[in-house]
């Protein structure tokens, strides 16, 4: 995998950039500048890049990393200077992109922020906008306010507009794209021998000295890791909350001190017609504004039939002026607070007296309440007293861990105190290796652990291994504490070849089989080029293949087979990743394709990606020196690996 990047980490650098600059219009490059607590890694101009920072980005990224590779994720993998580095510039080049944007005054209009802010998680309903939401969202964000929110939404959307900008700006010539498309589409006709490693097993002859050789060269491989019988005890919140007792007067005091939440608040239903103002308006047009929406009114007043009618003539708030001006129903807190305050003192068919905001006038009409309603004790039971048991279970678990942790630390030698103080079973595992307990400690799901880096390194230790002491009580999760120690060890040993004799001789044996099969296939197709024999055994049944229809052909051997010469038949050959050899006859190239315009349309799009790729990199390049970046601090560690297991 790591190949791939290392051959490819431009493009991925810009394909990370793209992937990550929409997240900004969800939770705002507010979200990284305000990171910014600890030492400093880089610096932009006057901003900077924390360890925090860095951390969180880390963090965030392995685990979309981990979602997508589940079982085969393995943290090990991202814990390379490479990978480190590859982060730091992806927080690097957000920045003087964000940084770019501002200086260019790109920023969201209104309609752009009212779509952008409608996908927000949560904003929505029943498909109804709601501003409670919506303040609580922007608050999740670490905004204290709306507005700050938008401000930072308009930025982002900046951000976007330069992006798509670059990615769009790309031109590629057509005539590359009729070349690439013919190359892809072009047939080949071969026939195909293949050299294959068992067909040499039988032939492989080695001395003494080569089995030693090789076994030297190998002994990796014949290590047996060290092993160990180990305890250990688990004090986590469950354990706490099995023995709590929760009392019926505890539940019904919780009950009532949580009604609030238990329910639903007053809602009300109306319909307004708005007749605009704002704050350049004077004289005569703010008092004819103030006339329409008394007229209206008072004609309201008189017939309250004709709301509907009225509104799709003379509101002008065309969000609701098509629907009649109907709102829909809404909490208290959802309006602005005139229109709120009005609403809600209202008696239902009544229509208001013009009510001012900073919007302008509204002539409001309410057409439904909703009472406060308050779940019952009964059908809230079961849900709160597991709320209130778990509440508890955390309360006492901080209380009792340093307990716990003490306690561990002073019986350093077994676990039977701690155990019967906080009723925890003593566990065991015996064979567990250093290995097995990190990969234990990175399985997810059903098969997560108690365990995790620091517990294996602190129990497999010089001193653990040596004393068989309990390590210390090591937080292994939110609300888990863990101690282990170890009761039997046997250190790690290089099996000796007598033992493993059967073994290294079937690895020498499949080893030298390879290299007689490719020998043998390198040697038979240079007689065939020179044209010192044209026999070639086993050769299977003709058939076309083609850039874009390998029919399972690698491309080391397709490219062999393109490259080949004009006069046919000619030979190719090319070593296969199963140490198999192939020599293909080829008999002919297929007439020029025609192309197909969807086949077509794809290499273009392909080729665009490519190039917009390397002048976005360019681009990056320019900016990072226009805005003075520099590396403050090398990353030595990825502290934040630690952390998704």
């Amino acid at each position: 995998m790591f190949d791939f990047i290392r051959n490819n980490r431009r493009f991925l650098q810009f394909v990370m950039l793209v992937m990550i600059l929409p997240s900004f219009v969800f939770f705002g490059i507010q979200g990284y500048n305000r990171m910014g607590d600890g030492e400093n890694l880089a610096s932009i101009g006057q901003q900077a890049i924390s360890q925090v920072e860095f951390d969180n980005s880390m963090r965030g990224q392995l685990e979309r990393y981990k979602q997508m590779m589940g079982a085969n994720y393995d943290a090990k993998l991202f814990d390379t200077l490479e990978a480190r580095e590859g982060v730091l510039n992806d927080l690097i080049t957000q920045k003087v992109v964000s940084a770019q944007a501002q200086q260019a005054y790109l920023s969201g209009s209104d309609e752009r922020l009212r779509d952008i802010i409608k996908t927000l998680p949560g904003v929505l309903i029943d498909g109804k906008f709601e501003l409670d939401a919506y303040k609580r969202f922007a608050a999740s964000q670490g905004f204290a306010s709306i507005d700050g929110f938008e401000a930072k939404l308009r930025a982002d959307i900046g951000v976007q507009a330069m992006t798509s900008a670059l990615q769009g700006s790309t031109a590629v010539p057509a005539v590359l794209v009729d070349k690439l498309a013919i190359a892809q589409e072009r047939t080949y006709t071969v026939q195909e021998s293949l050299f294959k490693p068992e067909m040499y097993i039988d032939k492989v002859k080695f001395e003494t000295g080569d089995l030693e050789k090789f076994y030297s060269a190998k002994l990796k491989q014949f290590e047996l890791p060290e092993r160990a019988k180990i305890e250990y005890v688990v004090f986590d919140t469950a354990t706490v909350a099995k023995v709590l007792n929760v009392t019926e007067t505890d539940l019904r005091a919780y009950y009532e001190s949580n009604q609030a939440r238990l329910g639903a608040p007053e809602e009300r239903q109306a319909s307004h017609i708005l007749i605009k103002t704002d704050s350049k308006q004077t004289g005569k047009d703010a008092a004819a504004a103030k006339e329409k929406a008394d007229a209206l009114s008072v004609q309201l007043k008189k017939d309250p039939n004709q709301f509907s009618k009225l509104a799709k003539e003379n509101s002008q708030d065309s969000g609701s002026a098509i629907q009649g001006g109907d709102l829909g129903f809404f909490k208290r807190d959802a309006m602005v607070k005139p229109f709120s305050d009005a609403a809600f003192t209202m008696k239902e068919g009544e229509v208001s007296a013009p009510v001012k905001s900073d919007f302008g006038w509204h002539v409001i009409r309410l057409t439904g309440i909703k009472a406060a309603t308050v779940k019952s004790f009964d059908s809230v039971r079961n849900e709160l007293e597991l709320e209130l048991k778990n509440q508890l279970a955390s309360k006492k678990f901080a209380e009792q861990s340093e307990q716990f942790s003490n306690l561990v630390y002073e019986q350093g030698d077994g676990y039977k105190a701690v155990a019967d103080k906080f009723k925890l079973e003593v566990k065991t595992l015996d064979g567990m290796t250093k290995a097995a307990m990190l990969q234990s400690a990175r399985a997810g799901g059903a098969n997560a652990s108690p365990f995790n880096e620091k517990l294996a390194n602190a129990l497999f230790s010089e001193e653990g291994v040596k004393a068989k002491k309990n390590t210390e009580a090591i937080e292994t999760g939110k609300g888990t504490l863990v101690s282990a120690r170890i009761v039997d060890y046997l250190p790690s040993k290089t099996l000796p070849l007598s033992e493993v004799k059967a073994s290294v001789e079937a690895q020498l044996k499949q080893d030298l089989s390879k290299k007689m099969a490719q020998s043998e296939g390198e040697f038979k197709l240079k007689a065939l080029q020179t044209k010192s024999t044209d026999f070639l055994e086993n050769l299977a049944v003709a058939k076309e293949v083609s850039k874009a229809k390998p029919d399972n052909l690698s491309s080391a051997a397709l490219s062999a087979i393109v490259k080949a010469s004009g006069a046919f038949p000619s030979w190719a050959g090319a070593p296969l990743a199963n140490g198999q050899y192939a020599i293909y006859k080829v008999l002919g190239v297929g007439p020029t394709p025609t192309l197909d315009e969807a086949k077509r349309i794809n290499i273009q799009a392909a080729l665009k990606r490519a190039y917009s790729e390397q002048e976005a990199q360019s681009i990056v390049d320019v900016l990072r020196d226009r805005h003075n970046v520099k590396i403050l601090k090398s990353i030595t560690s990825l502290d934040a690996v630690k952390n998704v297991q």
